[in-house]
């Protein structure tokens, strides 16, 4: 699997499913039970694989012919190989997206959510809830991306794409609602506190700070810093004081 990690395109391929090969190998041979934990284990890990091809097939193989059946194909194995892990049908909601498919993208969204609610065990990484949480944002199911966002913070408030998404969230609604003062206050704050945190020397994609650089100078064209300074004050609690630091 690692080799499938450290490779691209369709030699990846081949090095995940050699790692499947032997995944299913290993099972057969040390007569490892379905149920126990060393089968749920390996079940999840070529459930992983499949996941992985599939996003392999969404981006650098995008363009080849067989990339949508291919997306189809790896993901139902992996449904059939694990049920029970969230991060298939949360990817299953990324195809259905590429393919125009709102309702299925949402269903599925909403599918993998409630598995690991249900069951913490099976609560997906820290990196693929905030790839959750953008798809949530482009299928505009923005409370529950909020409700989300709010669980990753109190993990890791540390972490460029959570405040990014934050504030990414919070000026799609402003853009659209009366009271875009509010909105947008919040989207600045959050959206200084992700390049505050790229300041400290986190790695973050050059596309992502860019992005945060434009909505500020979009929001600040529109609104005086002190106005949304005051904005985010008066929304606090008497002993509280926003530490926004508009630059």
């Amino acid at each position: 699997m690692y080799l499938g990690q450290m490779t691209t395109e369709k030699t990846s391929i081949q090095y995940y499913l050699k790692g499947i090969e032997i995944i299913k190998n290993q099972i057969q041979q040390t007569k490892v039970t379905e149920n126990s934990e060393e089968g749920q284990n390996l079940k999840r890990k070529a459930a992983d694989a499949y996941v992985s091809m599939t996003e392999i097939y969404l981006s650098d193989l995008c363009f080849e012919p067989d990339a949508e059946a291919k997306c189809e194909e790896y993901l139902k194995l992996a449904a059939e190989v694990d049920p029970n892990c969230p991060v298939v049908y949360q990817t299953l909601a990324s195809v259905r997206m590429s393919q125009n498919n709102l309702e299925d993208a949402v269903l599925n969204l909403k599918k993998s959510v409630e598995m690991w609610q249900a069951n913490p065990q099976l609560t997906p990484s820290y990196e693929n809830r905030i790839s959750l949480a953008r798809l949530m944002i482009e299928a505009q199911l923005y409370d529950d991306c909020l409700t989300l966002l709010e669980t990753l913070q109190r993990e890791d408030d540390q972490y460029v794409d959570l405040w990014y998404l934050y504030g990414w969230i919070y000026y799609l609604v402003g853009s659209e609602s009366q009271d875009k003062l509010e909105y947008f206050a919040s989207a600045a704050e959050c959206l200084e506190q992700a390049l505050k945190v790229i300041k400290l020397g986190q790695y973050c994609d050059h596309d992502l700070a860019s992005h945060c650089t434009q909505l500020l100078e979009e929001i600040y064209s529109l609104y005086p810093k002190d106005q949304l300074r005051k904005e985010i004050d008066d929304a606090l609690p008497p002993s509280e004081e926003s530490d926004m630091e508009l630059n």
